[in-house]
């Protein structure tokens, strides 16, 4: 890491000083004075040879946080100790979709907004309700008072997964910008070529997609 810094260091007073493209001022040194300055500042050490062992160093402790991000919030889901303080079904369901890093089902929009208004609306912390296991926000407490009569209605289909790639086989995470409204149901998807290919047979994709979910595991939850 200490090579790293000092490679970086060496190369932006490197850049700093070389004045490229830019004619010289009196008693400014040549490049290859330059070139010459940062081999001897480094030593002739491999830094290149350290830079992907750097890199990798780094994801793990990324990947790492992560995780324990994860594993964090599941055990607190699961002894209660986040709860459900607008009320909902407390039970952590994992086949729900939520937002990384705030746990928020739909990253934060009000589910039923995608019904009633042209987009989809942030919600509020403060309108909060748990269902599923996990928060959802609504723009206003009508909403939130909406989706706890009948919350099958306004969440989205198979847990905010994708629609098309179950349909083709897999699980893939729904993007809640990316969404039809089918039948008075909320279908998320992956991309917008996916929405484009599920348009173009959305009773037989839909079939396929039950078929994927049930076969999941998640369906029963």
């Amino acid at each position: 890491m200490r090579e790293a810094r000092s490679f970086v260091i060496v190369l932006f007073r490197f850049i700093r000083n070389a004045k490229f493209g830019t004619s010289r001022k009196k008693g400014c040194l040549p490049k290859s004075h330059h070139y010459g300055l940062v081999l001897e500042q480094l030593g002739q050490r491999d830094i290149w040879g350290s830079i992907p062992t750097m890199m990798r160093q780094t994801g793990k402790q990324i990947l790492t946080l992560r995780g324990f991000r994860a594993l964090f919030l599941g055990v607190m889901l699961a002894l209660g100790v986040i709860g459900g303080a607008n009320g909902g079904d407390s039970r952590v369901v994992p086949g729900m979709v939520v937002d990384p890093l705030s746990g928020v089902a739909l990253n934060g929009y009000d589910a039923v907004s995608y019904f009633t208004d042209s987009e989809p609306v942030p919600g509020r912390p403060e309108f909060e309700f748990y269902w599923k296991g996990v928060p959802w926000y609504f723009s206003s407490a009508a909403n939130l008072e909406i989706f706890a009569m009948a919350p099958e209605i306004y969440a989205p289909q198979f847990g905010g997964h994708g629609t098309m790639s179950l349909a083709r086989g897999f699980l893939s995470d729904g993007n809640p910008l990316i969404y039809r409204v089918l039948d008075n149901r909320l279908y998320l998807f992956y991309s917008f070529g996916n929405r484009e290919a599920f348009s173009l047979a959305d009773k037989t994709a839909r079939l396929k997609a039950i078929e994927t979910w049930q076969k999941s595991g998640f369906a029963e939850a």
